[in-house]
């Protein structure tokens, strides 16, 4: 089932001239941050990599000028956006998935910094959908993940840490056993769609429940400020709880 889907056209590698339009959008924002945010953080995760360190700055710029609700000017990063595809290669990122079985599919043609980009402008028409609802401030985090004065619970920045780590260990655990050809066979959505439920019942009140840097870098992107200052957390305790799971399960599974 698609749940998310952005389009990006851009210049083709062998044109001198660099330019980047959006294409057929699908980003649902509701409940926030929406697959639609989930996706395009994703889009900026697995790209930022390879954009050269000489321009993140200006990247980072962008991303503020979001952040406030201002018009995307021209980036300044080597491209142009605009509205006309015409002679335009293009990429197309889905996040497609069934129940709590998700995931990211990343067709990209162009370079990094054409997926950041067209990620970024994503990003602002995310943030333009979502601030036409009656209430809606951006200050509120957008279920961003965060902790100390950013936690629903204020909890420390020692209490995220720890929460996310082992959260994210006992999921990895649970996605292992049920999914292990020892297990019963059709009952492995059950485990893991009850076990994330017990998760974020554990884990909202202390970061708003990460275990996925994925998840966390949608809204960040859109928040900025405070939530991208605190965004490293939640890729390296969950990476971390990830990592140890992963040795814990080879431990826990060997049959000798």
């Amino acid at each position: 089932m698609l749940l998310a889907e952005l389009e990006i056209f851009h210049t083709r590698p062998a044109v001198p001239t660099r330019r980047v339009a959006l294409g057929h959008m699908v980003l649902p924002v509701e409940p926030a941050p929406g697959f639609g945010g989930v996706l395009l953080g994703a889009i900026v995760a697995q790209h930022i990599v390879g954009v050269v360190d000489d321009l993140k700055p200006d990247v980072r710029r962008l991303i503020d000028e979001v952040e406030r609700g201002e018009r995307i000017v021209q980036p300044r990063l080597r491209h142009r956006f605009q509205v006309d595809r015409h002679g335009l290669s293009h990429s197309r990122h889905r996040l497609v998935g069934e129940s709590d079985d998700i995931e990211f599919e990343f067709g990209s043609t162009g370079s990094d910094l054409a997926q950041v980009l067209g990620a970024i402008a994503g990003a602002f028409v995310l943030y333009m959908i979502a601030s036409g609802k009656a209430g809606f401030d951006v200050a509120g985090g957008l279920a961003s993940n965060g902790y100390g004065a950013h936690s629903p619970g204020a909890y420390s920045l020692q209490a995220g840490v720890l929460t996310e780590i082992v959260m994210t260990l006992m999921f990895l655990l649970i996605i292992l056993g049920a999914t292990d050809r020892r297990a019963p066979a059709g009952f492995a959505p059950i485990a893991i769609g009850l076990g994330l439920t017990l998760i974020h019942l554990i884990s909202i009140p202390v970061t708003n429940t990460s275990v996925n840097p994925a998840r966390s870098t949608g809204p960040a992107l859109m928040v900025g400020g405070w939530a991208i200052a605190q965004l490293w957390l939640f890729w390296v305790a969950p990476i971390a709880g990830a990592l140890i799971a992963g040795f814990v399960y080879r431990w826990l599974a060997d049959e000798r």
